[in-house]
């Protein structure tokens, strides 16, 4: 979650750890984002991801929108309603 303060540590030193201690060379680190200002920060947390070569792990990172600026998937009736970036 989005509000949790430790998302840096969890993308740049516990998952590339726990792929480096399970011999697991790729990993999705995904966060489930609630606020704007988290949402609007996906890139910044794609590029710590890449960037984070330290064990020669990949990782890809998703933010998922979970923002309550968009109608329930139940309610959609069309493909412009969607609303997909």
């Amino acid at each position: 979650m989005d509000t949790n303060c430790n998302l840096n540590k969890g993308i740049e030193y516990q998952l590339p750890l726990y792929q480096h201690v399970t011999e697991v060379d790729y990993g999705v680190y995904s966060i489930v984002c609630n606020e704007d200002n988290s949402y609007n920060k996906n890139d910044y947390f794609r590029e710590k991801a890449t960037e984070n070569q330290m064990y020669g792990v990949l990782i890809e990172c998703f933010c998922i929108n979970a923002r309550k600026n968009k109608e329930s998937a139940s309610k959609i009736k069309s493909y412009d309603e969607m609303l997909i970036d």
